[in-house]
């Protein structure tokens, strides 16, 4: 892809590069929109319900020593660290993707940093 942008930048002297900030990006996940593209893919009936049972009236709390804060509900979010919420998130990030390749003079370029 990074060959065909250049080529197209040389053609036309148009170039545009696209840049992901996924610091935030498991918070910020819609429930509807997630199980909408899942039952888009075929997953239905059971599976789906368990689904978005697995992400219904999820709630977080913070432990700092001692001291636990007061639960917090969970409206757009993975679990982070599963593996069903990693798995998840990149069918919510696909769409984009698929976006992304219907324009030749973006280039995507995935670089992740460790803060």
């Amino acid at each position: 892809m990074i060959c065909q942008s250049a080529q197209f930048a040389k053609c036309t002297g148009q170039f545009a590069v696209v840049y992901v900030d996924f610091a935030k990006a498991f918070d910020v996940v819609s429930h509807k929109k997630l199980f909408t593209q899942l039952f888009s893919y075929g997953l239905c009936g059971c599976v789906l319900l368990r689904m978005q049972n697995f992400f219904a009236e999820r709630t977080h709390q913070t432990k700092v020593g001692t001291c636990l804060s007061d639960p917090v509900g969970l409206v757009n979010d993975l679990v982070q660290g599963s593996g069903i919420g990693l798995i998840m998130f990149l069918v919510y990030i696909n769409e984009l993707a698929v976006i992304l390749t219907q324009f030749p003079c973006i280039s995507v370029i995935c670089t992740v940093w460790n803060a």
